[in-house]
């Protein structure tokens, strides 16, 4: 018995000794796993045994670059819908919420079918490598594999045992690039190493691997239905586990990146293979290329056992999960999960012992052609009736079987037929059937309200960098340990680096037997051994491992990128290959790896130098390499700017002492500001109670008889009430917001975890286009806007509509334009991101600034929209965000824009903003005029309550107390000349007060709730009313037309005459704009308020518009 003989005995026992202990544990329990160990299961599905028993042609190649598809497909296009494999037991589980019962049994019929056909395919591979070795008969070789597999599978349902994922990983991290490079030598000694003829041989090899029985278009139509996501059982079984969609997404880009990377080199090896095998099977090699290497043959079996055992136990667990939760009562006798797995054992044995290798392929295939394209569509957002999905299943699976049945040499191609009669007919009884009317489900909205820890303050984390009395307890391990990356992407990096650098190297050098055999043992086993460890890690990281880890890491950096590097440039004969590798080791050195490991791999580099110059002479063979570049000019630069960048990077610490500083002062900056604003915000409410208390007193002292008195007593302690109350609520948020950072990925997991989705379609879509990753909010407030909103959509549509929507959920980046009132219209811009969640299909047009005032608005709402909407409008403006809510008959819309950086408003507006009540309004003559001719106006309209007028100008003169318009003249002069026109064309009294108030609460902080109890809520309305006219114009100026209908059914007249006499004014008072401002202006008159103004008929302001607008557009045309 020879060595590889041992080698895969001994492997067989002792992973069958830890596999049976691991069963008395066995459970199909789905519990949270970290993303390298879903990555790991993801890949162990992907490459099973067949990857190295059976042929590497065309057919093998164009399956595993489509699964790679597929999982960026599923980690990309349909991450928003990812959310619903969270709290499920299985693939039919989903189906079954989605369509039913019936449905939900179909699939796990497919999907155990499918589960045992691929164990039975393994059985398979592992039974041909077990005849490879021993002379036994194929029917025992079989039953050797079934029960050497069904014993040690282990006990999770996700991560097979750890010496499975130590041999994975080294099948492709050691084994098969050993395997590679023997091949290649043996290629380059064949042709002499002439390097035309290498060429040649590589391109005949790829010619004979891509011509094979197949044409160009049956491989395109073969690698587009391979790319679609399948969702096999064993397939699900990562999502179902992971705690959020990110983590799903996540997982399949990093499976995605895996794959990516295996596939290139399983091509590369299947060239080498038929070229020197003929055949691009690997078990066609001679044994001659086995025998190089002590163990190489030993490794090929252990390599086939791991992958075959990997797959197998992850198919095998999927079947017993869908036996135990979605077939109850197949088995019913059965209460123990692990007779269920034997069972599934079983049965993937006699179909591997009495079946052919067409129908278990059927069976594979049924699954993808009966079950994915439906649960595909469902994903997709398109709601399908329980019928069709049956009818489209019962399709798919007859064609499949006929194909098969009567079809030469089906394979592959018997999956588009039937993809496409499933597709077919779901589409014809679609048409007949009608959409789905899923029954409406009632949510509870239950998000856990944990208490955020506070961090501790950045004064109380001082002395952890002053504390240098701590170098007497240092501890090496600890100091080693602290070194090590905190990102696992940064060991994936190091690996391939090393791979590329190290192994990769190696094709570049021409025959020379005496430095290959040393250089072999020197740098390749070695980069193949390190990189193959790094990955283990990663995949199966144990706490043992990482104090292994933390002196493997500085070693490696210090053997490969100065050792290494430096002997290789020199050996080279410094050829420009290696010497960019030597630069790029430098590089990579000064921003990896520490200061004192760089220190000290510069020493050992210089003493290596030295040995090899002084040893070295004149008749010395040296590595020749075939590709050589004169780029002398680039390396000097290249490493001028790495020493630069180097001393910059490490020469930190003198920035670190300042940024902590900086911090520090910043931070106390921010708790200044923040206490300032809020004392000018409670100053100012302050004074706007008072001064609402003043004037309502006012009132009552008006009012002569007693019983007029009592009533306006109640109205007025019913008002007070209300306004105390939203005054009180909006302080208490905005006094008491702790805010800190949070990822935009993290923020929607914690949204969607907190979401108890009973259905697809209550998943919604998310549509994320924003550059800002981060955000800094009070993290528990935003989740909880978000989640009230997205119940809110689900609510109301099941109030509202009869056909089931989708929900969207827009994330954009716009800005937040802050009007600094009393400083003359000056607006601070500030970054914010808009969220809009909706059930219309018309997304709200994006504006480039969304203007509020710095004091964060206060309104009392209809006692209706109060338990819906005042918690999100106290969040967002406790945030200084902007908030619009819209509904129709069936559809909602909840738009939020929120400032990247709270705390960057706070500080701003503590410079700038001073209190309404600190100055005095100083009138000039022409000011006294205007007004005086005014109160005559007023007084000359007959059933004007005159005194209700004067208070409204004495409120506007309070509060534009200090502001100027364009133009020079008194701000509170433009709404009195709005009041002025509307004097001309109404006698409603509200429509007139309203053009008094029209901007106060946009221009100064007067709230929305102090102008409600001041004059009443129909005045208020008029106001919100005529400011949204503007604000929701369409984008494209066709639409205009369109958009008046719209306004004239549902918006109040009053609020269209108050808005056009704004214009109005606007337009007498042009002049003080800007020449670009003023034709911006004019056009929009022309195109919107003129239009608007004839359709309801007022002649001389529409007389008055057109003269104003053409003024314009004349004189700039004329200056063109």
């Amino acid at each position: 018995m020879g060595l590889d003989s041992i080698i895969f005995i001994l492997f067989l026992l002792i992973h069958l000794f830890v596999g049976i202990r691991a069963i008395k544990h066995s459970t199909i329990q789905h519990t949270h796993c970290a993303t390298p160990h879903i990555i790991a299961a993801i890949l162990a599905i992907t490459y099973g045994g067949e990857v190295l028993c059976s042929p590497l042609d065309m057919d093998c190649l164009l399956r595993l670059a489509g699964s790679m598809i597929s999982y960026f497909i599923i980690g990309n296009l349909l991450a928003h819908r990812l959310h619903l494999f969270l709290n499920n037991r299985s693939v039919a589980e989903i189906m079954g919420r989605c369509y039913g019962n019936a449905i939900r049994k179909i699939v796990a019929i497919c999907g155990l079918l499918h589960s045992a056909s691929v164990v039975a395919i393994q059985f398979k591979m592992l039974s041909m490598a077990i005849c490879w070795f021993f002379a036994i008969q194929p029917h025992y070789s079989l039953l050797m594999a079934a029960l050497f597999v069904m014993f040690s599978v282990g006990s999770t349902i996700i991560q097979p045992l750890v010496l499975v994922r130590v041999v994975r990983c080294a099948s492709f991290g050691i084994f098969l690039p050993i395997v590679a490079w023997t091949l290649w030598k043996c290629m380059v000694n064949q042709y002499n190493v002439d390097q035309a003829n290498l060429a040649l041989a590589i391109k005949d090899s790829w010619n004979s691997l891509i011509h094979g029985r197949l044409g160009l278009l049956d491989y395109i139509i073969y690698f587009i239905v391979c790319s679609i996501p399948a969702f096999y059982p064993a397939q699900v079984v990562p999502m179902l586990i992971s705690a959020n969609a990110t983590q799903i997404k996540r997982s399949f880009n990093g499976a995605g990146f895996f794959a990516l990377s295996i596939n290139l080199f399983l091509l590369w090896v299947a060239v080498l293979v038929q070229n020197n095998a003929g055949k691009s099977v690997l078990s066609a090699i001679p044994l001659t290329i086995f025998d190089t290497h002590l163990g190489l043959k030993g490794m090929l079996m252990i390599s086939v056992a791991a992958l075959t055992i990997s797959t197998a136990g992850a198919n095998l667990h999927a079947a017993t999960g869908l036996i135990t939760d979605d077939l109850p009562d197949l088995f019913k006798w059965v209460k123990k999960p692990i007779i269920h797995l034997a069972i599934v054992g079983v049965m993937a044995m006699f179909l591997a012992r009495y079946t052919t290798y067409q129908m278990i392929w059927m069976t594979i295939f049924l699954f993808k052609a009966v079950v994915s394209l439906p649960l595909l569509c469902s994903l997709m957002g398109v709601s399908l009736h329980a019928c069709t999905v049956l009818v489209g299943m019962l399709a798919g699976g007859v064609t499949t079987i006929l194909w098969f049945c009567f079809a030469p040499n089906p394979g592959l191609n018997s999956l588009l037929p039937a993809i496409g009669m499933n597709l077919l007919s779901i589409i014809v009884i679609q048409f007949f059937k009608g959409k789905r009317t899923p029954d409406q489900h009632h949510l509870t909205n239950s998000l856990p309200q944990d208490p955020f820890p506070k961090p501790p303050l950045l004064w109380k984390q001082w002395p952890k960098y002053i504390t240098f009395h701590r170098m007497k307890q240092f501890n090496f391990f600890d100091y080693l340990q602290k070194q090590l990356p905190k990102d696992n992407l940064s060991y994936i990096l190091f690996s391939f680096y090393i791979l590329l650098t190290g192994y990769g190297s190696f094709y570049t050098f021409s025959g020379n037997p005496i430095w290959h055999a040393i250089l072999e043992v020197l740098i390749l086993f070695p980069s193949l051994l390190v990189a193959t460890f790094f990955l283990v890690y990663i995949f199966s990281a144990q706490s043992y491992v990482r104090k292994i880890v933390s002196i493997m890491w500085p070693l490696s950096h210090i053997y490969f990128l100065f050792l290494v590097g430096t002997g290789m440039t020199i050996l080279s004969k410094f050829a420009h290959l290696h010497n960019i590798i030597f630069i790029l080791n430098l590089f990579l050195s000064l921003f990896i790896t520490p200061l004192s490991v760089i220190l000290f791999g510069s020493i050992l580099s210089i003493i290596v130098v030295s040995i090899l110059l002084h040893y070295m002479d004149s008749n010395i063979t040296l590595i020749d390499c075939f590709l050589d570049l004169n780029i002398n000019i680039a390396c000097v630069i290249f490493m001028l700017f790495i020493l630069v960048g180097g001393f910059l990077y490490h020469n930190n610490s003198l920035g670190k002492l300042l940024s902590i500083i900086q911090v520090l002062t910043s931070e106390k900056e921010e708790q200044n500001a923040r206490q300032f604003f809020n004392k000018q915000q409670v100053e100012a409410l302050a004074y706007e109670s008072s001064y609402i208390i003043c004037q309502l007193n006012n009132w009552l002292t008006r009012l002569e008889e007693s019983d007029q008195r009592l009533l306006a007593y109640s109205a007025q302690a019913t008002r007070l009430n209300k306004y105390f109350n939203s005054v009180f609520q909006h302080l208490k948020h905005n006094l008491h917001l702790v805010t800190n950072w949070i990822s935009m990925d993290q923020l929607l997991a914690e949204c969607f975890d907190a979401i108890k989705i009973s259905n697809i379609y209550d998943t919604p879509y998310v549509v994320i286009n924003t550059k800002h990753l981060y955000m800094q909010c009070a993290i528990e407030s935003i989740k909880n806007l978000i989640i009230s909103s997205l119940y809110s959509c689900s609510a109301y549509q099941s109030l509202h509509s009869h056909q089931k929507k989708d929900i969207y959920m827009y994330i954009d980046d716009t800005q937040l334009g802050y009007r600094l009132t009393l400083l003359q219209g000056k607006l601070q811009k500030i970054n914010a991101i808009r969220f809009v969640i909706t059930t219309a299909i018309r997304l709200p047009m994006i504006r480039p600034t969304y203007k509020v005032a710095e004091m964060a608005d206060i309104q009392i709402l209809a006692d209706s929209e109060e338990k819906i909407d005042l918690g999100n409008q106290h969040i967002v403006h406790a945030h200084y965000g902007y908030y619009e809510r819209h509904a129709s008959e069936s559809e909602i819309t909840h738009l939020y824009v929120i400032p990247v950086n709270v705390k960057e408003i706070t500080k701003a507006f503590a410079a700038l903003s001073p209190v309404v009540h600190t100055q005095k309004m100083a009138l000039d003559p022409i000011s006294i005029k205007e007004e005086a001719a005014f109160l005559e106006q007023v007084k000359k309209k007959a059933g004007l309550d005159v005194a209700l007028v004067m208070d409204a100008l004495q409120l506007i003169k309070v509060y534009y107390t200090t502001q100027r318009r364009k133009t020079g003249e008194l701000f509170y002069l433009h709404p009195m000349a709005v009041a002025s026109i509307l004097l001309t064309i109404t006698q409603d009294a509200n429509v007139i007060i309203a053009g008094l108030v029209h901007d106060v609460v946009q221009n100064t902080p007067l709230t929305e709730a102090g102008l409600t109890t001041l004059f009443g809520a129909a005045i208020t309305q008029i106001v919100s009313a005529s400011a949204c006219l503007e604000k929701e114009l369409p984008g494209q100026t066709d639409d205009y037309t369109a958009y008046i209908q719209a306004i004239m059914g549902d918006t109040n007249h009053d609020a269209i005459l108050v808005r056009l006499a704004d214009v109005l004014h606007n337009a007498r008072t042009i002049s003080g704009h800007t020449i670009e401002k003023q034709i911006e202006k004019a056009r929009l008159i022309q195109k919107f308020y003129l239009p608007l103004a004839m359709h309801i008929q007022l002649v001389d302001i529409t007389h008055e518009l057109q003269l104003h607008s053409e003024k314009v557009l004349n004189i700039a045309m004329g200056k063109e």
